[in-house]
This record gives structure tokens, sequence and C-alpha cells, in this order.
């Protein structure tokens, strides 16, 4: 019987149905997998369904003469803790769930554009402590959205959703910078050029980009230097994106918006009023970091829950699914194959093997 790890715990309903299919061990801590997990796992089970910050690094990967997994079934959209080229080298085919959360992270980073921006969360810590003391003209002065220019840094499927949002929902003006030529985004938009152009002119600038060797610390001093100093930064990538300590300085003299001084060392969110939904990156997807804006939060490795109750149930039964057709039929689902939601398809990253075939069908109406 194929044996097959799940890194971490999912649906009761899809747990059910992979032990009632395969040979299934569950590990017990939610923790992420270690190297040496890792290694071990490669060499011990046929197929692994891993999530964020499991670490299949090249190193990891590469201590296995041999590996017994023929497939790495991602949980999530975010693969950059897989070297899929190692992967790829050993035969290993890897998967992930692409459109699964574009709505739900879009409607994240509107919900941290207005909480910056109309400095909601201030508001509510000033309730919370029991400082109200009556309204007054100048409290809490924050920045309309209407009418306002929107950046957005990476224009890929959560780029395009948050540029219809800041469009239809508050009629801003939308520029974007990408790495190529989009032709047509759906909205009336402008694609800049250079990103320095698109920092300089921008009152809201959203981080859109996977998290990669090439956009580590792609915020950095120069280009928070860039930004208006009314400006808001929002980040719905990885925390790496932006360098934390140019952050951390730009706040410090007033170079981009904030009002209060910075109380921790570490990359915070305007957000930790939210503290009971943020959990550490490897629990999901990866650091998030809210808006630049009144306060920061201490420490790392931390989220907010980008997703809905439906959102979350679709990467898991896709990256199930495709573990039973590629161990039944070595086959996955191509990226030609990608659907809009409520049924996202599950695009290979690397190591495709055969061709799909009457099954695919028939996971695919389940």
């Amino acid at each position: 019987m194929v044996r097959l790890l799940v890194s971490r715990k999912l649906t009761d309903d899809v747990m059910a149905q992979l032990a009632a299919e395969f040979d299934m061990q569950l590990r017990e801590t939610t923790a992420p997998m270690s190297a040496d997990e890792v290694s071990a796992a490669l060499a011990d089970y046929d197929a692994i369904l891993p999530t964020l910050g499991d670490q299949f690094t090249a190193e990891a990967i590469n201590r296995v003469q041999q590996p017994r997994c023929r497939i790495l079934a991602n949980f999530g959209v975010g693969y950059n803790h897989i070297d899929t080229v190692a992967a790829a080298a050993k035969g290993i085919t890897v998967t992930n769930t692409p459109g699964a959360v574009t709505d739900a992270t879009a409607d994240i980073a509107m919900a941290l554009m207005l909480m910056g921006a109309r400095r909601a969360s201030q508001g509510e810590r000033l309730l919370r402590r029991g400082d109200w003391q009556g309204w007054h003209p100048v409290q809490l002065l924050g920045m309309h959205l209407g009418g306002k220019t929107v950046g957005i840094i990476g224009m890929g499927r959560i780029g395009q959703a948050i540029a219809k949002r800041c469009h239809a929902g508050f009629g801003m003006n939308v520029l974007f910078y990408n790495r190529s030529p989009k032709a047509d985004i759906g909205v009336p938009a402008r694609q800049i050029e250079h990103m320095r152009q698109l920092l300089a002119v921008a009152d809201v600038v959203v981080l859109a980009v996977p998290g990669s060797a090439q956009t580590h610390h792609l915020m950095d001093a120069q280009a928070l230097g860039q930004m208006q100093s009314h400006a808001h930064l929002i980040n719905i990538s990885r925390g790496d994106v932006i360098d934390e300590t140019a952050l951390i300085r730009a706040l410090s003299h007033g170079q981009i918006a904030g009002r209060t001084p910075c109380v921790g060392w570490k990359m915070w969110c305007c957000c930790r009023i939210w503290a009971p939904i943020l959990m550490r990156c490897a629990a999901i997807w990866g650091r998030w970091r809210g808006p630049i804006c009144r306060r920061f939060l201490p420490g790392e490795n931390r989220k907010i829950r980008s997703e809905s109750c439906r959102s979350r149930w679709w990467p898991i039964g896709r990256s199930s699914e495709t573990l039973c057709l590629f161990l039944r039929d070595n086959s996955v689902l191509p990226s030609s194959h990608l659907r809009t939601p409520p049924k996202p398809g599950i695009e290979a990253i690397s190591g495709l093997n055969g061709a799909c075939n009457a099954d695919l069908a028939r996971l695919w109406h389940l």
C-alpha cells in the first residue's frame, strides 16, 4: 500500500479520504518539518503532503541518494519552502494550489488599507484601553482612499483582484509595476516601467509579489525613501520582501506614514489588534506584514488568516485530489487545466509526468 505522510492535520473529511486510500501517517505536531525530518520522510514515504515552512531545501533533498517519495503535493499557493530544482533532479513531482486564496487575500489587503488609512486599529485600541473621552473635530483624522492612487507591485492573480476592488469599490487610480507587460488587467490601470516611479506617486503601495531570491528585500532603504511621506505600505507577500531594519528606520524618521514611536525591533503590523487570529508562518502561508502605519507589533513568523472557510477548503481538496490522481495514474492536473474558484486546479511546478485521463474529469467534479 502506498505510504503517505501528511505534515499538518487537514479537515476531517479529507483526512478520512486519505486514510481510506493510503497507508497514511500524520505528524503529531503543528510545527514545520525540519531538514532532518524532510530527509527521513523522502526516504520512507511514497508521497508527502507538505505545507508552508516544511524545509524541503536542496540540502535536505540531496541527502537522500534514491528517494522513495514520488510527489510533494504542496498544500498552499506559495512553494518557496521547496527547492523545486533539487526535487526535479531526484525525479520528484511538485504541485501547488494556485488561485485558491486569491479573493480572500485581496479582501485582506483592502481591510489592511482601510485600517491604516482610516486609523481603525488605533481607534479600537483607544476604546479597549478605556481612553475614549468623547468625540472632537480633529480626533483620529485619517486619509480617504476614494480617488487616491494605489500602486500595486506584482500584477498576478492577487494583484489583479486587488486592482479590481480598488477601482470598483473606491474609485482609486490604479498604477502597477510588473516584471512582464500586462496588456489588460480587467480595470483601467497604467503599468509603470520603473518601480521607483510608482513609489514616488502612490498614496498606497501594495506588495503582491511571490517570495523568492529576486524579491528578497525588494523594499529596501532606497525604495522606502522614494515613497511619499503620507503613503502607506501594505504587504500581503512574504515578510522578507521588506528590509525590516530599513522599515523601522523609515518609520522612526517620518519618511512614510507613522505617528507612534516604534516600540519593538522586529517588523510589526498595525493590525496587532487581531492578535487572536495571528499565527506562526509555518501554520499555513508565511509571514504577513500589515500596512506601515501607526504602530509596530513584537514578534515575527506571524500572519493574519487570509482565508475564509471556503477558500481554506479548496486547496485542501485540490492537494488531496492531485495526490490520488498522481499515485493512481501517474498524472497531475497541469496548468492548462487551471480553473477559477470554487474549483481551482492544481499547477504542476516540476517533474510533470504523464497526461490526464478520464479520472481527471471525475475527480474534478467531486
